[in-house]
């Protein structure tokens, strides 16, 4: 029995269906990721008004006070409060800035830094270009977490220290990224057009290089953004990230490990939203590939 196209599309499983050639239609995914990481970036933009309580403010009256729909909770800390009696909420709200703050700068630094040099060594070469590729295989080749841990603890705790490391460990995976795709587009036809009708270095790299592998670095910087995320958390929740007592989704985690037998609240809710981000984030990165991928144009028709 032969099935109509609207038939098949039914009966066959999306990727089956997406190899066929139909329309790659899955906008809600796209805007259910989008959503949720933008209600964190209004969060941590918003966080003096929309915080209830001083995240730093102490109250050892109130200290390991459950959630409000528990017994003992009340409404005046809605997600119940930590060892020193400060606001739980307080704290997750301003330790949404602390994270997107770092994915704000770090991807940005680390995509510019590592695309520039990606397209140098990929289209000029030379003995700078080397060096520069090979000292990204020897970052890429290390152990990035624990190298950060020990950059962090000899450095110290403190934001811009956080930031120097993960540019320092996030621009390779983009010069490698770059360089491949460049060393493809520099034979094509129209680079070689380009050069014959005398167009320069610099102009054949901003005019006909780059529009062709932005999408890639957009991609990567989308995913990388929960690697990010996880690396701050790590180095705060090591005592090696931001300074003591900021209020940091790391550092909440860290503070809240030694009641988590009678106080769960304390890593839970911070331990959720570093998870929910790095979620939607990779859902994102992951759904934005299969948009821009010029082997799937067709299907988007």
């Amino acid at each position: 029995m032969t099935l109509s196209r609207a038939e098949e599309r039914v009966a066959l499983p999306w990727p089956l269906a997406q190899a066929r050639g139909w329309p790659l239609r899955l906008p809600w995914l796209a805007l259910f990721c989008g959503s949720v990481l933008l209600a964190f970036v209004l969060v941590g933009v918003l966080a003096p008004w929309l915080a209830p309580h001083d995240p730093m403010a102490q109250n050892l009256v109130e200290r390991l006070r459950p959630p409000v729909w528990q017994a003992g909770g009340g409404r005046e800390h809605l997600l119940g409060t930590d060892g020193l009696g400060r606001d739980v909420l307080s704290r997750l709200v301003h330790g949404a800035r602390i994270s997107l703050t770092v994915v704000g700068i770090a991807v940005p630094l680390s995509a510019t830094l590592g695309a520039c040099l990606g397209l140098l060594a990929g289209y000029r070469g030379g003995l700078l270009a080397a060096m520069a590729m090979r000292a990204a295989d020897i970052q890429l080749a290390l152990p990035a977490v624990l190298v950060a841990v020990l950059l962090a603890g000899l450095m110290g705790p403190s934001l811009r220290n956080v930031l120097i490391i993960i540019v320092a460990f996030g621009w390779p995976s983009y010069a490698r990224v770059v360089r491949g795709e460049v060393l493809s587009l520099r034979e094509r036809d129209f680079v070689t057009a380009a050069r014959v009708l005398g167009a320069s270095d610099g102009h054949i790299m901003w005019r006909h290089l780059l529009p062709n592998f932005v999408n890639s670095v957009v991609v990567l910087a989308t995913i990388q953004v929960a690697a990010v995320v996880l690396i701050e958390a790590a180095l705060s929740f090591l005592g090696v990230g931001v300074p003591i007592g900021t209020p940091s989704w790391g550092m909440m985690v860290a503070e809240g490990r030694d009641y988590i037998r009678i106080a769960w609240w304390l890593v839970t809710f911070p331990g959720l939203a570093i998870a929910l981000v790095c979620l939607m984030a990779n859902l994102l990165g992951d759904w934005l590939r299969d948009w821009i991928d010029p082997r799937l144009r067709h299907a988007r028709r």
